[in-house]
């Protein structure tokens, strides 16, 4: 299996065989990348891995987009109305032709009480790049997702995250998003800008947990004990970062260790010898998950 991630102008590259004792890593490496386009894009990664793909490893790949290549968006429905037909009026009277021509579109639900569907649009030439580009070299594109999706499959492969959580991926340029879970089901989608205050760029999902989440949020910036905080709604908080600057997260982290967890994907996965010593350098790692779906590990 071949597992790639796209952070800015970055991929996460991992290699790796199935074993008894769960995914074994051949090799891993971050590798510098500027065409958003992705045209010929696994010319430029296995040129660049340190080591040629193993003949024991399936021709298998998991590609994990930065959000920043797709569009995403969400639009409320009237359960009286199926969803289906709520689907066919949405793509029909509010997306129209163009888009239906040029996007590949993906719904997903969000929790139940706030009628929701959260809509990704994947253009359909960097999707037919990336095809072409997989069929060109013998690989199979297997699952495609989006970076901090794909992170939550970390989280649920070796955290075994509590019913009502909350993940939280640190980007770069101030840059954050947010997935809120509760009862397990996805509720709410939140990016943001930190500054002195949060600039809420998209919010999508229940507006009672939107201002809760803001509330946390704010209150974790500032440094406060957890003590302080209303925390009835979650039960935990995961963080990761994409970025390399680790002043914030590691203040955050530190709050409160029995709240707060940092996403250590590499004692657990990558390098097993690490025995959960954090290597901050790999947590963008946590956007390869979704290689992992469906392995026992």
């Amino acid at each position: 299996m071949l597992s790639i991630s796209q952070a800015s102008n970055c991929l996460s590259c991992v290699e790796w065989l199935p074993s008894e004792s769960g995914p074994g890593v051949v090799q891993y490496k971050k590798i510098a990348f500027q065409d958003k386009s992705f045209i010929n894009f696994l010319e430029n990664i296995l040129g660049k891995l340190d080591n040629k793909i193993h003949e024991g490893t399936n021709k298998n790949l998991t590609l994990s987009l930065d959000s920043n290549n797709v569009s995403i968006s969400s639009f409320k429905y009237d359960k009286s109305i199926s969803l289906k037909e709520k689907i066919d009026w949405y793509e029909n009277i509010f997306l129209g032709p163009y888009v239906l021509k040029n996007y590949d579109i993906y719904y997903y639900s969000l929790e139940p009480i706030s009628a929701e569907i959260l809509v990704i649009y994947i253009d359909k030439q960097i999707k037919k790049n990336i095809l072409e580009s997989c069929e060109k070299h013998g690989f199979n594109l297997k699952h495609l997702s989006i970076d901090i999706f794909s992170a939550n499959s970390s989280l649920n492969m070796y955290n075994g995250p509590n019913e009502n959580y909350i993940l939280w991926k640190i980007g770069k340029n101030k840059n954050h998003t947010l997935l809120f879970f509760k009862d397990k089901n996805f509720s709410n989608y939140i990016n943001f800008n930190l500054y002195k205050k949060i600039e809420i760029l998209q919010s999508f999902g229940s507006e009672y947990y939107t201002e809760k989440l803001v509330s946390t949020i704010e209150h974790l910036v500032s440094y406060q004990k957890m003590k302080s905080l209303d925390i009835d709604f979650f039960d935990q908080i995961y963080v990761y970062q994409t970025k390399n600057n680790y002043d914030l997260l590691k203040q955050i982290s530190s709050i409160d260790t029995n709240t707060i967890t940092l996403m250590n994907i590499g004692s657990k996965f990558l390098n097993k010898n690490l025995k959960n010593k954090i290597s901050y350098n790999l947590l963008s790692f946590n956007e390869n998950g979704n290689s992992l779906e469906g392995i026992d590990v």
